[in-house]
């Protein structure tokens, strides 16, 4: 799993922690299948994170981490991101 952070946006204040958790959900289950991206937004409902998922392994790992771990949102809309196609969207509850 690959993740990257968006230049110019502001981040969530933990995104350290959650980008290594879903980082390291990646090392856990291996890579192999199909890609799926899934967005982090921030409070303003921006994406600042991206995590590129092989795999539904990787990819139920890394939704179990931001759910579970960080109790983030999920949601099938959100934001477009120029040259990304997006299969999940967290964000933080209100």
């Amino acid at each position: 799993m690959q993740t990257k952070l968006i230049e110019g946006v502001t981040p969530l204040p933990n995104h350290y922690e959650i980008q290594a958790a879903i980082e390291a959900e990646g090392d856990f289950w291996g890579a192999g299948g199909t890609s799926k991206n899934l967005a982090v937004l921030n409070a303003r409902g921006e994406i600042f994170l991206i995590a590129l998922t092989v795999g539904m392994g990787e990819f139920v790992g890394a939704v179990g981490t931001l759910k579970h771990r960080f109790g983030l949102i999920d949601s099938e809309e959100g934001p477009h991101l120029e040259g990304f196609t997006f299969s999940a969207f967290f964000r933080a509850a209100d």
